[in-house]
């Protein structure tokens, strides 16, 4: 049980992939590269491989790290742009 844990974690602190999940007004976005835009109505990433543009209303940003970021706001639109 505790080597599944283990590999649980270690599984979590190596994943590179850039996903988000929306949570009614949140939106928690992991992964990302960099942030391209930040305002109250639109806010950008760039991951490694997309480019994701969120549009709404009175966008705070509740949590931001590296790699991670949990937004609090009105969600109007979500946009994921492949670009390779």
């Amino acid at each position: 049980m505790v080597k599944n844990m283990l590999e649980k974690v270690k599984q979590y602190v190596n994943d590179s992939e850039f996903r988000f999940t929306v949570y009614g007004h949140k939106i928690h976005i992991i992964n990302y590269k960099r942030l391209i835009t930040v305002e109250e109505d639109i806010i950008s990433f760039q991951s490694e491989s997309q480019k994701m543009i969120l549009k709404g209303e009175q966008f705070i940003l509740k949590k931001l790290l590296e790699r991670e970021v949990l937004i609090e706001g009105k969600i109007k639109s979500i946009e994921v742009q492949n670009e390779k």
